[in-house]
């Protein structure tokens, strides 16, 4: 007996779709599934020569620089400029870490729609016990980042352009752990 195959849970669907059509605009539950979400707003533009043309630049600073658009050259990590160092690397404790440094976690409508931030979106991502990462969501509508001391990019792990970093290649970073809210204005990192 056949199934059809709209009664196979969406989550099962939209699995099987990525493995045969990746995340791309050919997929057709992509564009199903993202042409009635709203397009979140960014003040970011992607400018990686800001970020990798100078060395001392490019390996002083890493994803939660990149991700805040600030610059310190302290290899700035979640919650130290207000005390605080994370005891391990879990979603929990460096969501707190952000959060006092003011950025604001916001919640995405659906498991397809990326939440509309009041600043810039970012997302948070874990790579269980090892290490955490963060992505930004540039004015072109992709997503874009500063992996450590490497060159910041607008790729996944399978060179592809970020539009959902839920769904992107993160390569070990299995745990998206949540969405949060920017503005450099407002956020205090060291």
């Amino acid at each position: 007996m056949m199934m059809n195959f709209f009664n196979v849970p969406m989550n099962v669907r939209n699995h099987c779709n990525r493995q045969i059509f990746g995340n791309n605009m050919n997929n057709p539950m992509y564009t199903e599934m993202t042409s009635t979400c709203p397009n979140p707003q960014s003040s970011f533009v992607y400018q990686p020569e800001r970020w990798n043309s100078n060395p001392a630049v490019q390996s002083s600073n890493n994803c939660y620089n990149y991700v805040n658009d600030i610059m310190t050259n302290t290899f700035a990590q979640p919650g130290r400029a207000n005390g605080y160092m994370s005891p391990s690397t879990t979603g929990p404790n460096l969501q707190y870490g952000s959060e006092l440094d003011g950025m604001v976690r916001i919640e995405a409508p659906s498991n397809v729609c990326l939440p509309t931030p009041n600043g810039n979106l970012a997302a948070l991502v874990i790579w269980p016990e090892v290490d955490y990462h963060f992505y930004r969501l540039d004015n072109d509508g992709f997503f874009s980042h500063k992996p450590g001391q490497t060159a910041a990019r607008n790729v996944d792990n399978s060179g592809q352009m970020i539009r959902d970093p839920r769904t992107a290649d993160r390569g070990p970073y299995t745990v998206f752990h949540c969405f949060l809210e920017t503005n450099s204005n407002n956020v205090n990192i060291m």
